[in-house]
């Protein structure tokens, strides 16, 4: 009995030590970070993002998993990225068009990389399953995507239906009149001063010319 009771010992020992082991690394593990990478074929800035991803060092490489999609030859893709832009509101009409946890870019160059590694290192320090995912949200409301088409355009309708432009003409107009006015006025006043000051400096000289006569 104490034979079997010292195998079973060791043996729950050694289990214990094995899950101590593993759990760290099944636990623990952070998830990498999800970049979502627009880009068209032949784009020139696209190509300078994908260097600067491919120049990142091991520390960052480590933490993210880049997904790419071309835009230019595949309707699928550009009809992908028109429906993200819609759902975060980014009027994203070019390429690259980038996105990582919660924050998007449109376009590229090097002034950014400091933003997107910061960028890379927040994300990576939040739980997975409280991130902030585009591809997670669109899954989730892409049966919806028409309907914020359709609320968007209609948004656009009515501020370009809206009239700004007679009440501001005929605003514009009268402080437009009233400047004039006020600019003939005051060239009045002077050219009325002007005269003025002409007719005295006649008249002394006259007076004087005159005394000097009488002399």
């Amino acid at each position: 009995m104490i034979i079997g009771d010292e195998s079973m010992k060791k043996r729950l020992l050694l289990s214990i030590l094995l899950l101590t082991l593993l759990f760290p690394f099944s636990v623990f593990a952070k998830e990498k970070v999800n970049i979502y990478f627009f880009h068209g074929d032949g784009c020139p800035h696209c190509e300078e993002l994908k260097t600067y991803f491919n120049s990142l060092d091991n520390s960052y490489k480590e933490k993210i998993n880049i997904q790419e999609y071309e835009v230019w030859n595949d309707y699928e893709n550009a009809e992908l990225m028109e429906n993200i832009s819609i759902l975060r509101d980014d009027d994203a009409t070019g390429v690259p068009y980038f996105i990582i946890g919660d924050k998007s870019w449109i376009g590229y160059s090097s002034s950014m990389d400091k933003e997107i590694e910061e960028q890379i290192n927040k994300v990576y320090e939040e739980e997975a399953n409280v991130r902030y995912d585009v591809m997670d949200l669109y899954e989730k409301e892409k049966d919806n995507i028409e309907a914020i088409k359709k609320e968007k355009e209609n948004d656009e309708d009515d501020y370009d239906s809206w009239d700004f432009d007679d009440s501001y003409d005929d605003t514009y107009d009268d402080i437009e009149e009233k400047a004039k006015q006020a600019l003939r006025v005051t060239l009045i006043a002077i050219a009325g001063a002007i005269i003025g000051f002409n007719i005295l400096i006649s008249a002394i000289i006259l007076i004087v010319f005159l005394s000097k006569k009488k002399k």
